[in-house]
């Protein structure tokens, strides 16, 4: 039977059909995976597969009932049949782990079993397993049976054994059990092994050995007595070979290395392979005999058969271990010799133990990622190590042992022998982080420029212990300095001493003390360690320096400098004494130092006899706390108590600044000594010892003076020697002891003696010396002076002349006659002092100026003789004249000569030097100023400019070009000085505009390549001009070709190479007038190449170059049209190109040859200065901008005239100087009109005035403002009288367009008359017929609707034939703009007409309208594909000559007409086709501006051009009928009324142009042909912003919204972006945030040529808006989460934008900051607790509100909580804008709220009992919140509360007593909830009441009556609880109600047996009887005092809580234990 199981989806329609076929079972079979089963292992699952009479298999058997049988397997011996349930067991599927199948599950709990079963192996046999149908229908179905074998899991070992003759192999068998191995000994009851060829080996059965006997190899089996063996059953066995040895090998373990370790163990196998490799197996009866030598191991443990040995090494060395495999022992014990022996011999290396130090290591850690390096040293082993960490991140380690930390942790360090790695040694390095450090006791004391190491050590916290860090210097520490002047370049090192871990390095730079201070860490955990140090300076003698040589009863100040300070911590401990070696030949005395003199060591040395010893000075510090190793220094002197020997006077004289010789008389004692006979001089007295030295002091001696002569010299009385004592620089003091000599004016010589014979007693008598007064040898000496006068040179000023042969003498007069005078020093003479003459000669060398000085070497002089030396030559040309000159003027050029120093020159040498005027150029011409003036050293010359031009010098391939059409140009002018000696001297080359063209400049190698410079272009009026270099090779390269305007025409050059091949430049093209030219070259093989010839109409020419080939082949250049108007064009000589810039210099010839020449002036020779207007009158209103510049074409108007209209006009000026210069305007009554700096004029009134612009520059060489030129011209301010339409024709061709535009009523009045005026003109067009014709804005297809205001243009579609008047209503915006104030009319009558076609038949049409002198290009669709022929079958008229070449270029001649062109095509399958194509050769009749860019909006058209888009204009042609031209030879001219608010430049194509808008406005642009300047069109751009909100003014931080209308082709918006740093703005949803001060240009771009921009101003925040809705704040967790204070920058709202809420709130804002901070404090000072600890608040925008917030958010700080309950104060809320660039500070005004701080629950559990019925709930709350609280209570009937008490120790600390009633007895449940709340912050908490029952009920409550009466009580006073549960109790009714009908009403009938649905009898238990209350954590709790008759919200009887809280049914027991109640209640009053 088969059925059709159809489904159908209704919406697709798809139908799924399923066959489902319902057959007989022919056949079972059973599947199984597998037939043999292992013991306890998992069961098998077996299934049945059913098979119809045609063996297809049935694709499901479920739900059949099947019969599984077990069946003995009978084909066993009869003694070996196993009953099939002891070898096989059926396992249900739901005692097993396999997840049971659902048909199945449902068989099995029937008993019954369905298609699949388990089977499992319960012991090893066979048995078969049966499977048939249960059902008698399927009784003739045959039963399927498969035979299974149930073995054991057995693995016998060895299973693969190699032996040989006649050894032994001792055999195990294991069974694996549940992965558990388990031995089975045999011989077993159920096992036994056999083997299969016995004469390859014997097998004892009994013991399981097998013995080789042969040979070869065979199979040890394991037989199974329970499993008769098949086929297909395998049975377990082991191979056994038996083999012939081979050779020996040694194995060490465990490291298999003949490398070993001293001290260790290992294990020694010698083992046995034969000829194939393979291991023999080590028989017990293989005797292998083996030596060690005991020195070096210790065999501990050998077997006995020798393959086994245990050994321990023991001495480090190189040994041998030796074996033998020698006999075999039979079973017999005989032996069986192994022939031939095996031996085998193996070098073994011992090595000791590899230790690694050090042994530990510690390392400070830090977050800043350093890593210390440190060189591990190994010892042991072989010497080389492998290195490794066992954790690389905490260190890793390089192949050398360097280690490097990393992370924090511990590592083992381990270093593996190179030859053996499991000989290790190891260290550990610890990487800590830092716990504390210190610096270790040093030395902390060092001399200046030495450095001191300070110790630090720094300790971390290791397994309890506090470990000092071995390395810790690149801890990153922060190094501080109390007096950072005293020690520098403090830098960590590594450790330097033991115990530290870094050491600190300091050099000392100046003497003194300091702390310094070295800190880690952050501020939370810094670690901290100071030491005070000191540095001092050396420890030296400073004087005296050696020796110190003293007379007795004399003194010295010895002074040292330097050593060790006081110490700064202990200074009294510090000592500094000076010793003396002979105590009794002085007395010392220490000097008291103060001030700078501090750092000094003074002692007071007094000679007391004669003698000389050595003082020593110790300086240093004792032992203290601080300084434990204190630094000392010793320093020593030598000191002499001598008689004085010899007396010496010289004269004092200064020293010099230079270095000089000495003084000849100082080394001749014998010579007169020169004195100043007017400033006297000093006698310096030395004393001097035996030994030659010089006494420092000899004050004790007496000094007797004799003079010759007293009328020139005297001395002071007494006649003392005076003593001066100076202190050098160093401390020391040098005392200088002399005489002073008093002179009177007189010139002459005198003798003056001196001598000593005794001591001064006086110095004795005060220091009590006993010393013989009385010299010995009396000592004297006399000296000769010379007073002489004050030296001189003379003369003491010269000027020489710079020759060669020159010289001059200075001569030296006065003095002391010993002068020296420096002759090497000078380089502009050389110079030679004559000593014996007093002379000196002067021998000029070069120019310059020199200063000659004769030092005095004998007398004390301040100014020493000089005299000033000038030698002269022509240095420079000075050379002064104007820049610019103004052609046929004249201006002075002042010329002065100059020497080397800048020193003018007397003129009257001027000619003598050959001195001359060089001209750039004839541009201007120089004459003498017949006007002498009076400066000596200056001459004028009169500079004329002449003409205007470019004079090019000759050269090889250059080019000639002269153009003297206009006087104007550039040159320059300088002077020249020609010298004697032949040098030129010339003036700067001052530059002077006359015009502009371009020039360059070639120079010609000795090569002779040529190498030109660039071309630089000049103005003058334009054409082109290149030059050309021509190489050795012949090669000719030209400079690029520069365009120049001048009228305009083309002009290129060409290049012939030796090839002959001719490389010509860019043929240029510029318009001089119009006519044909062409060039021809011929080549040397004769061949010609000519340009081709172009004609154009009269006034109009061609250029161009033709190329002729040898093979005959013309190649033409391009033909260039060219217009001449005012000149004619001759061969190589071009005409109108000008050059107006010159230069002028002056130069001197020296008599070298040298040409000194002035700097090169360039001078402008510019045209004369022309003011001009555009000729179009304007209104008032109209806008009107020129070019302002100092060139262009000069335009000659009438006096202009403007409307009364306000209007702006643009003036011209031509001429004048560029381009240094400016033109200023000026009107003369600014009423009338007014004029901008750029030349916009503005009409205001009425009235006739005068525009007045000057050509001023500033003079380059003086600065002084010139003005060069200046003109003038009228305007006229008129009204406007009329308006007229212009239409370029009356009769149109249906579906043509042509333009429209209003125009005055004369032939100035166009569009730019009254076009943008302000305000604007209303243009209304109309037409009469709309089906006939339509109107429509240039910008129709651009999507810009234009509004009438300035709407003066339109273009006209025919779109019917018929007749239509278009009319032009024209309105005034105020009076005085038109004549009367009335409106203007016009119309005009267009007629349309139908083009002439062909209708039947229906022909295309094939024509082509192109002008006269056009070329063009045909082109089909079967170019390239066919062989095309172009014919000319027609020409009307027939001088139209029409051309048209084999390769379809056409071309026109002047003549109008038309012609048929043939233009067949050849096919290559011989088919030829043919078209006719009507040309028509016209003129054009007018041109229109056409719009092409498109703008896509979304809320219809826009009004306005963007501003910032950039549109695309095209110019059409169009006949005299309306039809558009297809090829023109015309270009077109346009120009704007202003450039400020539309920029347009030339397109891409000829006739394209493209605007773009920068600012808002309407501009006026007019285009028209160059080619006839009538074919006129005029069209507005108007220009506004696209972006909204424009020009956006905002403040700092404001949230803007741009939008803009504008999409993209595809109906996509743009993206936004930003210039500037003052806004940032997201660029995809225009959300922009004002971050800075400034302008910023907001841009929108849709494509890359529609993009639209505004400006955006940011101003600075001058005030700040703080608004909060909240009156407190408070700390209560379950209040507002979050506190938002709304903050206004600078206004209320700081959002713009159309829609911005709702935008912001959707897309949020850019990722930037706020512009403010939000800071909190409180308003009282609290103890231990600040605002951080309270809240803290986060300036931000709130999107959701669309305002800038002040988030306040608690901080969570649980330990604080009791400490701020009790707080009062109140919040103070304060926003600032921190001061940046432009925006000052400025902060809110204090917004404060009251704190409200959360109280404290000291104790959140109460524990009671009927023994204790009171307890106290102890609450810390603020006094301000104490009336707020509330308490209530969970079961007020058990519970009493009683009245709050405040605590009278602690005020802030409430108390609530609570106190059980009796009625608690009642309760099943008595624990209580006790709430707690504050009424102003909503806090809630609950307190446990914990109730415990102890004893028994009390009588007079257990004998209190019980009934219906306090039923009711009970549940009235509960009755929330009872509602509750009485709606639980329905509720889960009806639950099983419909549960039981959902699932057994369909199945089953209801049972009528009683206690079906009956109820269980446990009592049921409640529900919550508490409702929740919906009020927000931040409104006022509504617990009122009055009404307090429910629970609070959220209280713990709600549904999840443990607790119940009573029962009806609740009866309280006798005797019952305690236990804890609790039961609902009601709270009572509260505070």
């Amino acid at each position: 039977m088969t059925a059709i199981v159809s489904a159908e989806n209704k919406v697709t329609g798809e139908v799924l059909r399923c066959y489902v076929i319902v057959g007989a079972v022919a056949e079972l079979q059973i599947e199984t995976t597998t037939r043999e089963l292992f013991l306890e292992d998992t069961p098998e699952d077996f299934f049945v597969l059913g098979f119809d009479d045609k063996g297809n298999v049935f694709d499901s058997l479920n739900g059949i009932v099947f019969e599984w049988a077990l069946l003995s397997d009978t084909d066993a011996d009869e003694g070996g049949i196993v009953d099939a349930h002891n070898v096989l067991r059926i396992v249900p599927f739901g005692e097993s782990h396999y997840q049971t199948p659902a048909h199945i599950e449902g068989l099995e709990a029937r008993g019954l079993q369905g298609d699949r079963i388990l089977v499992d192996g319960i012991r090893t046999g066979t048995a078969w397993v049966s499977a048939s149908f249960k059902d008698p229908a399927y009784k003739h179905v045959k039963t399927s049976s498969v035979r299974l074998v149930v073995r054991a899991n057995l693995l016998i070992s060895p299973p693969d054994a190699y032996v040989l003759r006649f050894s032994d192999v001792k055999y195990k068998v294991d069974m694996v059990k549940k992965n558990t191995i388990v031995g089975i000994t045999m011989p077993s009851s159920q096992y036994y092994l056999d083997v299969q060829d016995g004469k390859i080996c014997s097998l004892n059965v009994e013991t399981s050995t097998a013995t080789g006997l042969e040979i070869g190899s065979t199979e040890i089996v394991l037989v199974d007595r329970n499993i008769k063996v098949q086929e297909t059953f395998s049975q377990p066995s082991a191979l056994i070979h038996v083999v012939n040895p081979s050779y020996m090998a040694f194995v060490v373990l465990p490291t298999r290395k003949w490398v070993l370790e001293t001290g260790r163990e290992y294990d020694i196998l010698m083992e046995v392979y034969d000829k194939d490799s393979h291991k023999l197996h080590p028989s017990e009866n293989v005797i292998i005999k083996s030596s060690f030598q005991d020195m070096y191991l210790d065999v501990m443990f050998s077997t006995n058969n020798g393959t086994f040995h245990h050994v321990k090494a023991l001495k480090r060395g190189l040994t041998r271990v030796d074996g033998a495999l020698t006999t075999i022992m039979k079973q017999d014990g005989t032996e069986h010799p192994v022939t031939p022996v095996l031996r085998h011999s193996q070098e073994v290396e011992i090595y000791d133990p590899i230790t690694v130090l050090p042994p530990v290591l510690y390392f400070s850690w830090s977050p800043v990622h350093i890593s210390y390096q440190y060189q591990l040293k190994a010892s042991g082993g072989s010497g080389e190590y492998v290195w490794s960490s066992s954790h690389s991140s905490i260190s890793m380690v390089t192949v050398r042992g360097e280690i490097s930390t990393g992370s924090v942790g511990s590592t083992i360090i381990m270093a593996a022998d190179m030859k053996n790695h499991a000989h290790t040694g190891s260290m550990k390095v610890h990487v800590l982080p830092p716990q504390s450090m210190t610096f270790l006791p040093s030395a902390v004391e060092a001399e200046i420029k030495t450095v001191l190491k300070l110790p630090l050590a720094v300790y971390s916290l290791h397994d309890g212990e506090h470990i000092a860090m071995t390395d810790c210097h690149l801890l990153g520490f922060n190094i501080t300095f109390s007096d950072s002047a005293v020690f520098s370049d403090s830098k960590v090192g590594p450790p330097t001493m033991e115990g530290s871990c870094a050491s600190l390095w300091v050099t000392g730079q100046q003497q003194g003390s300091t702390e310094v201070t070295v800190e880690h860490g952050s501020t939370t955990n810094k670690l901290h360690a100071t030491v005070t140090i000191a540095a001092y300076k050396p420890l030296q003698p400073v004087d005296p320096e050696e020796v110190a040589v003293v007379a007795v009863g004399s003194s010295k100040e010895v002074l040292f400098e330097g050593g060790p300070l006081p110490w700064v911590l202990d200074p009294s401990q510090y000592f500094q004494d000076l010793s003396a070696e002979k105590e009794d030949l002085v007395a010392l005395e220490q000097v008291n130092t103060y001030g700078i003199q501090r750092s000094f060591h003074i002692f007071h040395v007094l000679c007391r006899d004669l003698g000389e010893q050595k003082l020593t000075l110790n300086v240093g510090n004792l032992k203290t706390l601080k300084n434990e190793y204190p630094a000392t220094a010793k320093s020593s002197i030598q000191f002499a108590c001598v008689s004085p020997v010899s007396l010496q006077l010289s004269p004092q004289l200064r020293p010099y600044s230079i270095a000089l010789p000495p003084c000849p008389i100082s080394q001749d004692p014998s010579q007169p000594i020169p004195v100043h006979y007017h400033k006297g001089a000093d006698l310096l007295v030395s004393v001097y010892d035996s030994k030659g030295r010089k006494f420092d002091n000899f004050s004790s001696l007496a000094v007797d003076w004799k003079i010759s002569d007293i009328s020139l010299l005297a001395l002071d009385t007494p006649p003392d020697v005076f003593v001066e004592t100076t202190t050098l620089e160093s401390g020391a003091k040098k005392v200088k002891a002399f005489q002073k000599l008093n002179v009177f004016g007189k010139p002459g010589r005198v003798v003056l003696s001196a001598s000593v014979s005794r001591y001064d007693t006086s110095y004795f008598t005060s220091q009590a010396i006993r010393f013989d007064s009385t010299i010995k040898a009396k000592i004297s000496k006399s000296v000769e002076l010379i007073l002489v006068e004050e030296p001189f040179i003379s003369p003491n000023t010269i000027s020489v002349f710079n020759h060669p042969s020159n010289k001059v003498s200075l001569e030296v007069k006065k003095g002391s006659g010993y002068f020296h005078v420096d002759e090497g020093q000078f380089e502009a003479a050389q110079i030679q002092y004559l000593q014996r003459k007093r002379k000196v000669e002067v021998i000029p060398a070069m120019d310059g100026v020199m200063v000659v000085t004769a030092y005095d070497l004998c007398l004390d002089l301040t100014d020493h003789p000089k005299a000033t030396v000038y030698v002269s030559g022509v240095g420079s040309i000075e050379l002064t004249v104007r820049d610019k000159i103004e052609i046929s003027s004249e201006v002075k050029a002042h010329v002065q000569v100059l020497d080397s120093k800048g020193a003018p020159l007397s003129a009257s040498f001027f000619p003598l030097m050959n001195l001359r005027a060089v001209p750039g150029s004839d541009f201007i011409t120089v004459r003498g100023d017949s006007e002498k003036g009076k400066d000596t050293f200056c001459v004028s010359d009169i500079v004329y400019g002449a003409k205007v031009g470019v004079h090019q010098p000759e050269l090889p391939g250059t080019a000639q070009v002269w153009s003297d059409r206009l006087q104007v140009g550039y040159t320059s002018l300088s002077y020249q000085v020609q010298l004697k000696s032949g040098q030129i001297v010339s003036s700067e080359d001052r530059q002077i505009e006359v015009g502009y063209t371009s020039l360059s400049y070639q120079v010609q190698l000795k090569s002779g390549q040529i190498v030109s410079s660039e071309d630089r272009q000049i103005e003058v009026g334009y054409t082109s001009l290149s030059y050309q270099v021509q190489l050795k090779s012949g090669q000719i390269i030209s400079s690029e070709d520069r365009q120049i305007e001048w009228g305009n025409t083309s002009l290129s050059y060409q290049v012939q190479l030796k090839s002959g091949l001719l490389i010509s430049s860019e043929d240029r093209q510029i318009e001089v007038g119009y006519t044909s030219l062409s060039y021809q070259v011929q080549l040397k093989s004769g061949q010609i190449v000519s340009s081709e010839d172009r004609q154009i109409e009269v006034g109009y020419t061609s250029l161009s170059y033709q190329v002729q080939l040898k093979s005959g082949q013309i190649v033409s250049s391009e033909d260039r049209q060219i217009e001449v108007r005012t000149h004619s064009l001759c061969p190589d000589i071009v005409y109108g190109a000008k050059l107006r810039y010159t230069s002028l210099s002056y130069q001197v010839q020296l008599k070298s040859g040298q040409i000194v020449s002035s700097e090169d002036r360039q001078i402008e020779v510019f045209p004369l200065y022309d003011l001009a207007l555009g000729t179009s009158p304007l209104i008032i209103g109209a806008e009107f901008q020129g070019v302002n510049g100092t060139s262009g074409l000069t335009l000659v108007s009438p006096p202009l005239k403007l409307t009364t209209v306000l209007q702006v006009i643009n003036v011209y000026a031509s001429g004048g100087p560029s381009p240094s210069s400016s033109i200023e305007f000026y009107m003369t009554d600014e009423d009338t009109a007014q004029v901008s700096a750029g030349g916009l004029l503005t009409a205001l009134e009425l009235g006739v005035t005068q525009v007045i612009g000057k050509a001023v520059g500033h003079d380059p060489a003086t600065g002084e403002l010139i003005v060069y030129s200046q003109d003038q011209v009228d305007v006229h301010v008129v009204m406007l009288s009329g308006i007229k339409i212009h239409a370029p024709l009356t009769r149109i061709q249906k579906n043509s367009e042509m333009p429209l535009y209003a125009v005055g009523v004369t032939e100035h009045e166009t569009p730019f008359t009254f076009g943008s005026v302000s305000p604007p003109l209303i243009f209304t067009w109309t037409v009469t017929n709309k089906d006939v014709a339509l109107l429509r804005s240039t910008f129709h297809q651009s999507g810009i609707s234009l509004r009438d205001e300035n709407n003066f243009a339109t273009q006209l579609v025919a779109a019917a034939s018929g007749h239509v008047t278009v009319k032009l209503k024209v309105k005034a915006g105020v009076p005085g703009q038109v004549l009367g104030h009335q409106e203007l009319r016009d119309e005009v009558q267009i007629k349309v007409f139908d083009r002439l076609t062909i209708v039947n038949p229906d022909l295309c049409d094939g024509q082509l309208l192109i002008t006269p002198d056009t070329e063009m290009r045909l082109k089909t669709n079967r170019d390239g594909a066919a062989r095309l022929t172009y014919k000319i079958s027609h020409q009307d008229p027939p001088n139209l000559n029409l051309k048209v070449d084999s390769s379809g270029h056409l071309m026109s001649s002047t003549v109008t007409g038309q012609a048929t062109v043939l233009v067949t095509a050849l096919e290559e399958f011989g088919l030829n086709q043919t078209s006719t194509l009507l040309i028509k050769v016209q003129r054009v009749a007018y041109v229109m501006l056409n719009a092409d860019t498109v703008f896509r909006t979304s809320n219809g058209r826009l009004g306005n051009i963007p501003v910032g888009a950039t549109m695309s204009f095209t110019v059409t042609y169009h006949d005299h009928v309306g039809a558009v031209f297809q090829a023109t030879n015309n270009r077109i001219n346009f120009r704007s009324n202003r450039f400020d608010h539309l920029q347009v430049t030339s397109g891409m194509g000829n006739n394209t142009l493209s605007a773009r808008a920068t600012d808002v406005g309407d501009t006026i642009v007019k285009v028209w042909s160059q080619q006839d300047p009538r074919m006129v069109d005029y069209i507005n751009v108007p220009v506004n912003y696209a972006i909204s909100p424009p020009e956006a003014s905002l403040t700092l931080g404001d949230v803007t919204c741009f939008t803009s209308p504008l999409l993209s082709e595809w109906g996509h918006e743009g993206s936004w972006s930003v210039t500037g740093k003052s806004l940032t703005v997201d660029g995809k949803t225009g959300i922009a945030v004002a971050t800075r001060i400034g302008t910023s240009t907001v841009k929108y771009s849709v494509s890359d040529g529609v993009a639209t921009h505004t400006e955006a101003g940011v101003s600075s925040i001058n005030r700040v808006i703080v608004n909060s809705p909240y009156s407190f704040l408070t700390n209560y967790y379950g209040s507002v989460k979050k506190y938002l204070v709304m903050v206004g920058l600078g206004k209320e709202i700081n959002l713009k934008g159309d829609g911005c809420m709702e935008k912001v709130s959707e897309l949020g804002l850019p990722p930037v900051a706020a512009p403010y901070h939000c800071l909190l404090e409180i308003s009282t000072l609290l103890p231990d607790l600040t605002i951080a600890d309270l809240f803290h608040a986060k300036a931000m925008f709130d999107t959701k509100s669309g305002q800038y917030v002040c988030e306040v958010e608690r901080v969570l700080n649980d330990y604080l909580a009791q400490q701020i309950s009790r707080v009062d104060t109140d919040i103070i809320l304060k926003v600032r804008v921190s001061g940046q660039s432009q925006q000052p500070e400025v902060t809110s005004p204090e917004l404060r709220f009251a704190f409200f701080p959360a109280f404290y629950v000291h104790n959140t559990e109460v524990h009671v009992s009927n023994l204790s019925p009171t307890s106290t709930i102890r609450v810390s709350v603020a006094d301000k919140l104490m009336d707020q609280m509330r308490i209530l209570s969970s079961d007020r009937d058990i519970l009493e509360l009683l009245p709050a008490e405040r605590d009278s120790k602690a005020g802030s600390l409430l108390q609530f007593p609570i106190r059980l009633l009796d009625a608690v007895w009642e309760r099943e449940k008595t624990d209580v909830m006790v709430e707690l709340i504050c009424q102003s912050t909503g806090q809630m908490e609950k307190v446990v009441v914990r109730i415990k029952l102890l004893g028994q009920q009390p009588e007079y409550v257990r004998t209190k009556e019980v009934g219906w009466g306090t039923v009711f009580h009970v549940i009235a006073g509960n009755y929330q609880s009872s509602l509750v549960l009485l709606l639980a109790v329905v509720a889960t009714v009806a639950v099983v109600i419909l549960a039981y009908f959902a699932i057994f009403g369909p199945r089953y009938s209801v049972s009528s047996a009683p206690g079906t649905f009956s109820q269980p009898s446990s009592p049921r238990a409640p529900g919550s009887p508490y409702l929740g209350y919906g009020d927000s954590p931040g409104h006022i709790s509504p617990y009122k005092a009055d009404s307090m008759n429910y629970s609070p919200p959220g209280g713990p009887f709600s549904p999840g809580t443990p607790y119940r809280l009573w029962s009806t049914g609740y009866r309280p027991q006798e005797a019952s234990p305690a236990r804890h109640r609790k039961s609902p209640g009601s709270p009572i009053g509260g505070l």
